[in-house]
């Protein structure tokens, strides 16, 4: 919602939409247009979409198993998410806790084979480190289980980041859920901010051979300082590429 008459607008750019609506959101409050936005969206599973996910060839008939070198696939669950977004001012004003603040934030929309091209991947997350002018602490990855994307978007990552820095994903936990994915990579890297322990990605047990530290599923392990800064990546069908860096409030 983003108008004072409360009417909703929509937005479908596949994976990346969430990030796509929040880029939109900032934009209306930065302007003034609006003093904040409630995000709010969700897949509700049915045999259309299983079928149209399953003639592509990405379904998994298991569970997913992101950045592992014997992933076969994603897998797609129900769920629904929502984010309250306005200037960190008005919300210390209103007395709301503020759980992270947008750093950076960037949206591209390429040819259609982006979410598979290493190189593509890459400008685009580049853009988004390059505009807020930092490193991330650690990264919430888009990493759905399938062949292609993961190995993409692996790549993509090693060329950017200090290999010390955790690489972890959601998709093992709680599924995919497509148009609304980005719901878990953002509440996700909200709940790291601020901690100083990384838990490994459930699914993951023999990561892909790339300079990367992706923990596996059981690890735990201490850093060396608290968690600033969390790069959420979005990479999305038809060319559909997101990214922000959310940092912990002052």
């Amino acid at each position: 919602y983003m108008g004072s008459s409360l009417e909703p607008v929509i937005f479908s750019h596949a994976c990346a939409s969430v990030i796509f609506a929040l880029h939109r959101a900032r934009a209306r409050i930065r302007t003034g247009a609006v003093d904040a936005v409630l995000l709010a969206g969700g897949l509700q599973l049915s045999p259309e979409t299983v079928q149209s996910m399953s003639s592509l060839g990405t379904l998994s008939n298991r569970q997913a198993r992101p950045f592992d070198d014997q992933r076969d696939g994603t897998h797609i669950s129900a769920g629904y998410g929502a984010l309250l977004v306005m200037h960190p001012n008005l919300a210390r004003r209103l007395g709301h806790k503020i759980s992270g603040v947008i750093r950076s934030l960037h949206i591209d929309v390429e040819d259609f084979g982006a979410a598979t091209d290493s190189d593509q991947v890459a400008r685009h997350l580049s853009s988004t480190l390059n505009t807020g002018l930092c490193a991330p602490d650690a990264v919430v990855a888009h990493a759905t289980g399938t062949l292609q994307g993961d190995d993409s978007e692996a790549r993509a990552l090693a060329t950017l980041l200090d290999p010390g820095r955790p690489v972890v994903a959601s998709k093992g936990a709680t599924g995919h859920l497509l148009h609304a994915a980005g719901f878990t990579g953002i509440g996700h890297a909200l709940a790291l901010l601020g901690q100083s322990t990384i838990c490994g990605t459930i699914g993951l047990t023999n990561p892909l051979q790339q300079p990367l530290w992706m923990p596996v599923e059981g690890e735990k392990k201490s850093l060396s300082g608290p968690i600033h800064r969390v790069l959420v990546t979005s990479v999305g069908f038809g060319g559909n590429l997101g990214s922000l860096v959310l940092e912990s409030p002052i």
